[in-house]
C-alpha cells in the first residue's frame, strides 16, 4: 500500500510539474508579431523624389530673365523632408541626385547652380534655408537656382538613385522666350 501511495504522489507531482511547465513557457514565450516592412525604392515620377534617406517634392519651377539680356535661370522651389536619423543639407542632397543641363548645339551641358547675394531678391531667405541642415522629420521649403546657357533651349532635370546611380527619371522644361507675366522679374 506504501508503494502505491508513493508512486500515486511521484504520479500526480509528475503531472502538476508539467502543467505549470507549460503555462510557464506560455506565459515566458513571447508572440511572434511579423509586421510588414515598408520597403522604400528610390523613385522620381511627377515632381516627387522619393529615397530612404529624404523625400524632394518640387513644388514650383520658374525660368526667370536675368538683368543682362543673354542670361536667365531656372529656380526650383521644392520641400526637403530628412527622413534619416542624421541632419541633411537641402541642397547637398539635390546637387547628389539631380542633374540640370540643357542643350547646346549638339551637346549636352551642365548648368551651374548660383547663390543669391542680394538680399532683396525674393529668392534670398529660401535659398538661405537650402545651406541649413534639417533634422529628422522636419520639412522645409527651399530653392536652388541654375543659370542657363541658353535662354531659348531645353532644360533636363534627371534624378539619379543615391546608392547605385542610375538613373530613376528626367523631366523637361520648355524655356519662357518671350514673357508677358510681371512676375518673372530679374533675379539679383
Amino acid at each position: 500500500m506504501k508503494k502505491s501511495k508513493w508512486l500515486f504522489l511521484i504520479f500526480i507531482s509528475l503531472f502538476l510539474v508539467s502543467c505549470s511547465n507549460e503555462d510557464y513557457n506560455k506565459e515566458i514565450t513571447p508572440s511572434l508579431q511579423v509586421e510588414e516592412a515598408k520597403i522604400i525604392e528610390n523613385t522620381f515620377e511627377h515632381h516627387f523624389l522619393e529615397t530612404k534617406q529624404y523625400t524632394i517634392k518640387i513644388i514650383d519651377t520658374s525660368i526667370y530673365p536675368s538683368d543682362k539680356k543673354t542670361e536667365s535661370w531656372i529656380v526650383f522651389t521644392y520641400d526637403f523632408t530628412n527622413t534619416s536619423p542624421t541632419r541633411k543639407q537641402p541642397n547637398s542632397c539635390f546637387k547628389k541626385i539631380f542633374s540640370v543641363s540643357q542643350e547646346a548645339g549638339p551637346e549636352m551641358v551642365e548648368l551651374e547652380s548660383l547663390q543669391i547675394s542680394n538680399q532683396e531678391s525674393p529668392f534670398y531667405k529660401l535659398e538661405q534655408l537650402n545651406q541649413k541642415k534639417v533634422n529628422k522629420g522636419k520639412t522645409v521649403t527651399t530653392t536652388i537656382i541654375y543659370r542657363l546657357q541658353d535662354p531659348t533651349a531645353l532644360i533636363f532635370l534627371k534624378a539619379f538613385d543615391p546608392d547605385d546611380y542610375s538613373e530613376l527619371g528626367f523631366e523637361t522644361f520648355t524655356p519662357l522666350i518671350e514673357t508677358k507675366n510681371q512676375q518673372n522679374q530679374p533675379i539679383k
